[in-house]
């Protein structure tokens, strides 16, 4: 029997997400912000920022995010991130389920 995959809270992905935007622009400025305040009204991330923390993101949490989900909605701030991340996470966890049910058949 697989044990069932421990999922973060989500103040452990606002944690992280913060931590990867930090590589990417002034910890202080990111320390300022709630999780819902605009990132890119805030002057954390612009265009090429953006592509940094995405690159960061598929680092940190081994996903690769698909480019129908390299849309503004889902980067736009913390909570958008953690979201994003979160979906990605849960599909490729029901891929992986679905596979080793398929390899035990």
């Amino acid at each position: 029997m697989h044990q069932p995959f421990n999922v973060p809270s989500d103040a452990q992905f606002a944690g992280a997400v913060r931590e990867l935007l930090a590589e990417v622009a002034s910890s202080e400025r990111i320390a300022a912000l709630s999780d819902g305040d605009d990132l890119f009204d805030a002057g954390i991330i612009d265009s090429f920022g953006v592509l940094q923390v995405i690159d960061k993101i598929e680092e940190r949490f081994k996903l690769s995010i698909p480019n129908d989900e390299l849309v503004p909605q889902n980067l736009w701030s913390v909570a958008a991130i953690i979201g994003l991340i979160k979906r990605l996470i849960a599909a490729k966890s029901c891929f992986v389920q679905l596979r080793i049910r398929h390899d035990e058949e």
